[in-house]
């Protein structure tokens, strides 16, 4: 079987069409001055197909109209638009070069988040196209769609679309920006190695709702919260699931041992509670505006002013819901040699908003420091559907074409 026909195969396979369904070929007629004059006489009566005429290629829709009442014609437009749609698509497949997979960053996130089907869709509606016929034709419903076949040409010139690196970058950013408040957003997350929003984002293993906790029994607390945490990855892909595990059974011990190298970082209980569950410990929406300019000159700091740490969580737990203070908290975390408390502050960022490619970026980097490249992909394929920084973008790319250690 040649290429040409194997995507014309492929083709049937992905829209359930039939190459029986297509009709028969319509058989070419004379050159005509008027174009309308000549579809009407010849194309318009026929029976369904395509006709390649002059530079044009004609698909030809015609089929019975059901049932009675004045919406009949209108209940067939939309099934007669589908199969002409249909038979473009076959028409560029069948046409379509043979090209290599899609190379950079976005080939290689996981899941089954790519949709053919809608590229294909997209691609066909954008194609430069006259309708000669829409509508009734005595008993029957005409669809008829004139595209030049130049156009079709250079659509098939640029491949199969699972093989185009614009559509994996198109629609991985829309399924992403659409998942954050989509009901299946769940399943989605967990299938691509985004166990961050994964977790943040659901209640049955996250504790979104507001952990039971005191002073008293804060690290019995915390530590409940994050074994919690560290069982819901049964259900999440390999490499993920075995780092998320790993990195949370030790994580109460390390978080602990950090707040103990980096003085006044848990003088608040709220700000420890939220430090110390990994980010599962909820905090109230939004909070009094923080000083900006302070935070940027506290964090211009170096690593070892304990006082500039312990003055900018202060400055966190005055405004715990917001999620600037928690994201520079976190570079301060990371620069301080405190990663594991670092990802719990940008988990706390992301919680207050999920789209946060700064939240996402420290993750990455808390997560490549640790050795956790999977999860660090996982972040970095969310960073470049969401950040308009080309920095940050570049450094997630970077991360997704790392292979593991």
């Amino acid at each position: 079987m040649t290429s040409s026909r194997f995507a014309l195969a492929a083709a049937f396979t992905l829209f359930g069409v039939s190459a029986a369904a297509l009709g028969e070929t319509v058989p070419s007629a004379a050159p005509a001055a008027d174009e309308f004059a000549w579809y009407a006489a010849t194309l318009k009566p026929g029976a369904t197909g395509v006709l390649e005429k002059e530079g044009t290629v004609y698909f030809h829709y015609r089929s019975p109209m059901k049932g009675s009442g004045m919406f009949r014609e209108e209940r067939a437009a939309g099934p007669a638009m589908s199969a002409v749609e249909r038979m473009v698509f076959a028409w560029i497949s069948s046409n379509a070069v043979s090209v290599a997979a899609p190379a950079g960053p976005f080939s290689g996130i996981p899941g089954t988040w790519f949709d053919a089907k809608a590229e294909a869709t997209r691609a066909i509606r954008n194609l430069p196209s006259r309708v000669l016929h829409r509508g009734a034709d005595g008993d029957d419903y005409v669809f008829t769609m004139a595209v030049a076949k130049n156009d079709l040409l250079a659509e098939s010139a640029k491949g199969p679309f699972e093989a185009r690196p614009e559509a994996h970058e198109r629609q991985w950013k829309e399924s992403v920006r659409k998942s954050l408040t989509a009901p299946d957003r769940m399943a989605f997350f967990r299938d691509c190695g985004a166990l961050d929003l994964w977790t943040l984002l659901s209640e049955q293993t996250s504790g979104t709702k507001a952990i039971e906790w005191s002073e008293k029994t804060q690290s019995a607390d915390c530590r409940a919260a994050v074994e919690s945490l560290r069982k819901s990855a049964s259900g999440a892909p390999e490499p993920a699931a075995p780092e998320w595990i790993s990195l949370l059974g030790e994580f109460p011990e390390r978080a602990e041992a950090e707040t103990n190298t980096v003085p006044g970082i848990a003088s608040d209980a709220r700000v420890a509670t939220m430090l110390l569950s990994f980010g599962s410990c909820p905090a109230p929406v939004g909070g009094t505006a923080p000083d900006l300019d302070r935070m940027l000159l506290l964090l211009d700091e170096p690593a070892t002013n304990a006082a500039a740490t312990a003055e900018l969580a202060a400055i966190v737990a005055v405004s715990p819901g917001v999620e600037m203070p928690w994201c520079l908290l976190g570079d301060r975390l990371l620069d301080a040699g405190a990663p594991h408390l670092a990802l719990s502050a940008f988990r706390n960022a992301l919680r207050a908003n999920h789209a946060s490619a700064f939240a996402l970026d420290g993750l990455r980097r808390g997560y490549l420091a640790l050795g956790k490249p999977a999860l660090a992909r996982g972040v970095a394929a969310l960073i470049l559907a969401l950040s308009e920084d080309g920095s940050l973008s570049s450094a997630a790319a970077a991360t997704l074409s790392e292979p593991d250690r």
